[in-house]
Protein backbone atom coordinates (compact mmCIF):
# COMPACT_ATOMS: atom_id res chain seq x y z
CA UNK A 1 0.00 0.00 0.00
CA UNK A 2 1.12 2.99 -1.15
CA UNK A 3 0.02 6.37 0.12
CA UNK A 4 -0.82 9.20 -2.97
CA UNK A 5 0.94 11.77 -0.78
CA UNK A 6 4.41 9.53 -0.87
CA UNK A 7 3.52 8.90 -4.69
CA UNK A 8 3.28 12.55 -5.26
CA UNK A 9 6.51 13.42 -3.77
CA UNK A 10 8.53 10.39 -5.36
CA UNK A 11 6.90 11.45 -8.76
CA UNK A 12 8.18 15.57 -7.82
CA UNK A 13 11.76 14.31 -7.80
CA UNK A 14 11.61 12.04 -10.71
CA UNK A 15 10.61 15.01 -12.70
CA UNK A 16 13.68 16.73 -10.92
CA UNK A 17 16.10 13.95 -12.00
CA UNK A 18 14.40 14.38 -15.83
CA UNK A 19 15.76 17.94 -15.16
CA UNK A 20 11.84 19.37 -16.08
CA UNK A 21 11.48 22.88 -16.14
CA UNK A 22 10.95 24.04 -12.28
CA UNK A 23 7.87 25.90 -13.47
CA UNK A 24 5.83 22.65 -14.70
CA UNK A 25 7.53 20.55 -12.07
CA UNK A 26 5.59 23.30 -9.56
CA UNK A 27 2.58 23.29 -11.85
CA UNK A 28 2.53 19.20 -11.52
CA UNK A 29 3.07 19.06 -7.67
CA UNK A 30 0.37 22.05 -7.03
CA UNK A 31 -2.21 20.12 -9.38
CA UNK A 32 -1.20 17.04 -7.61
CA UNK A 33 -1.61 18.54 -4.23
CA UNK A 34 -4.97 19.87 -4.95
CA UNK A 35 -6.37 16.09 -5.99
CA UNK A 36 -4.87 14.71 -2.85
CA UNK A 37 -6.69 17.07 -0.84
CA UNK A 38 -9.94 16.68 -2.61
CA UNK A 39 -9.80 12.90 -2.92
CA UNK A 40 -9.45 12.87 1.31
CA UNK A 41 -12.19 14.99 2.39
CA UNK A 42 -14.70 13.85 -0.23
CA UNK A 43 -13.95 10.51 -0.83
CA UNK A 44 -11.41 9.80 2.28
CA UNK A 45 -9.05 8.32 -0.31
CA UNK A 46 -5.34 8.37 0.56
CA UNK A 47 -4.14 5.45 -0.61
CA UNK A 48 -3.07 5.47 -4.10
CA UNK A 49 -3.97 1.98 -5.35
CA UNK A 50 -8.06 3.11 -4.05
CA UNK A 51 -8.34 5.92 -6.48
CA UNK A 52 -10.98 5.15 -9.13
CA UNK A 53 -11.52 6.46 -12.72
CA UNK A 54 -14.63 8.01 -11.26
CA UNK A 55 -13.05 9.92 -8.07
CA UNK A 56 -11.22 11.55 -11.32
CA UNK A 57 -14.56 12.46 -12.85
CA UNK A 58 -15.78 14.00 -10.21
CA UNK A 59 -13.29 16.04 -9.08
CA UNK A 60 -12.87 17.55 -13.17
CA UNK A 61 -17.33 18.33 -12.99
CA UNK A 62 -16.79 19.82 -9.54
CA UNK A 63 -13.60 22.38 -11.23
CA UNK A 64 -15.73 22.77 -14.12
CA UNK A 65 -19.00 23.77 -12.06
CA UNK A 66 -16.14 26.14 -10.34
CA UNK A 67 -16.11 27.62 -13.78
CA UNK A 68 -13.12 26.45 -14.50
CA UNK A 69 -12.41 26.15 -18.71
CA UNK A 70 -12.71 23.17 -20.69
CA UNK A 71 -8.76 23.78 -21.45
CA UNK A 72 -7.49 24.46 -17.63
CA UNK A 73 -9.68 21.27 -16.74
CA UNK A 74 -8.05 19.25 -20.12
CA UNK A 75 -4.54 20.22 -18.36
CA UNK A 76 -5.37 19.08 -15.35
CA UNK A 77 -6.39 15.18 -16.75
CA UNK A 78 -2.88 15.82 -18.53
CA UNK A 79 -1.12 16.29 -15.69
CA UNK A 80 -3.21 13.24 -13.79
CA UNK A 81 -2.14 11.28 -17.03
CA UNK A 82 1.12 11.82 -16.62
CA UNK A 83 1.11 11.20 -12.97
CA UNK A 84 -1.05 7.58 -13.43
CA UNK A 85 1.58 6.43 -16.19
CA UNK A 86 4.31 7.20 -14.34
CA UNK A 87 2.54 4.85 -11.15
CA UNK A 88 2.13 2.23 -13.73
CA UNK A 89 5.47 2.26 -15.11
CA UNK A 90 7.12 1.96 -11.58
CA UNK A 91 4.73 -0.71 -11.10
CA UNK A 92 2.48 1.16 -7.97
CA UNK A 93 -0.49 0.42 -9.77
CA UNK A 94 -1.78 -1.85 -12.81
CA UNK A 95 -3.78 0.35 -14.66
CA UNK A 96 -3.75 4.20 -14.33
CA UNK A 97 -7.05 5.44 -13.31
CA UNK A 98 -7.00 8.27 -15.47
CA UNK A 99 -6.38 5.97 -18.92
CA UNK A 100 -9.73 5.98 -19.57
CA UNK A 101 -11.10 9.35 -18.34
CA UNK A 102 -11.89 11.66 -21.46
CA UNK A 103 -10.85 15.06 -22.49
CA UNK A 104 -13.72 17.84 -21.89
CA UNK A 105 -14.96 19.10 -25.35
CA UNK A 106 -13.40 22.14 -26.19
CA UNK A 107 -15.09 25.27 -28.11
CA UNK A 108 -13.85 26.18 -30.87
CA UNK A 109 -12.25 29.44 -31.12
CA UNK A 110 -12.74 31.33 -34.33
CA UNK A 111 -10.86 34.30 -35.16
CA UNK A 112 -11.40 37.20 -37.16
CA UNK A 113 -9.49 37.55 -39.79
CA UNK A 114 -8.87 41.13 -41.98
CA UNK A 115 -10.68 41.26 -45.04
CA UNK A 116 -9.21 42.33 -48.12
CA UNK A 117 -9.46 46.15 -47.78
CA UNK A 118 -7.81 46.67 -44.45
CA UNK A 119 -5.06 44.62 -45.26
CA UNK A 120 -4.76 47.34 -48.36
CA UNK A 121 -5.10 49.51 -45.33
CA UNK A 122 -2.52 48.52 -43.85
CA UNK A 123 -0.18 48.46 -46.09
CA UNK A 124 -0.82 51.41 -48.19
CA UNK A 125 -0.40 53.33 -44.84
CA UNK A 126 3.10 53.07 -44.58
CA UNK A 127 3.71 54.39 -48.17
CA UNK A 128 7.25 56.23 -47.68
CA UNK A 129 10.49 55.49 -49.10
CA UNK A 130 12.57 55.39 -45.65
CA UNK A 131 13.96 52.58 -43.87
CA UNK A 132 10.93 52.54 -41.48
CA UNK A 133 8.38 52.49 -43.91
CA UNK A 134 9.60 50.03 -46.52
CA UNK A 135 10.49 47.87 -43.25
CA UNK A 136 7.08 48.40 -41.82
CA UNK A 137 5.07 46.83 -45.32
CA UNK A 138 8.06 44.71 -45.84
CA UNK A 139 6.63 43.16 -42.48
CA UNK A 140 3.04 43.11 -42.50
CA UNK A 141 3.63 41.50 -46.19
CA UNK A 142 5.32 39.15 -44.68
CA UNK A 143 2.72 38.17 -41.89
CA UNK A 144 0.15 38.38 -44.15
CA UNK A 145 1.54 36.15 -47.02
CA UNK A 146 3.02 33.29 -44.27
CA UNK A 147 0.48 33.59 -41.33
CA UNK A 148 3.90 33.75 -39.27
CA UNK A 149 3.42 35.64 -35.80
CA UNK A 150 5.98 38.25 -35.08
CA UNK A 151 7.55 35.91 -32.31
CA UNK A 152 8.32 33.80 -35.22
CA UNK A 153 10.09 36.16 -37.19
CA UNK A 154 12.60 37.55 -33.68
CA UNK A 155 13.34 34.15 -33.66
CA UNK A 156 14.60 33.81 -36.77
CA UNK A 157 16.08 37.01 -36.48
CA UNK A 158 17.35 35.76 -33.38
CA UNK A 159 18.79 32.51 -34.97
CA UNK A 160 20.82 34.82 -37.68
CA UNK A 161 22.31 37.01 -35.25
CA UNK A 162 23.66 33.90 -33.28
CA UNK A 163 24.21 32.50 -36.94
CA UNK A 164 26.58 35.62 -37.70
Amino acid sequence: MLLLKDAIMEYELECKVRRLAEGTINNYDRHLRYLRDYLEAEHNVVVLEEIKPLHLKRYLLMKEEQGCKAHYINDLLKVFKTFFRYCVEEEYLKTSPAAKVKNVRQPKVLIRTFNEEEVLKMLNYHNGHDFISLRNKAMLALFFDTGMRLTEVMTMKNEQIKDG
